[in-house]
């Protein structure tokens, strides 16, 4: 009962940890599309 517990637990944190890595990366993405944007938008004004 207490192994089904643990691989359970472990299972949880390996999905955890994929969401959380999809977040991170979509964060990073975002904020590159935005840091892109802007000096887009500089370059057109100067």
């Amino acid at each position: 009962m207490r192994a089904i517990i643990k691989d359970m637990v472990c299972i949880n944190s390996i999905k955890l940890m994929f969401i959380l890595l999809r977040i991170y990366m979509a964060g990073i993405i975002q904020v590159a599309l935005e840091i892109l944007l802007c000096w887009q938008t500089k370059e057109a004004v100067s």
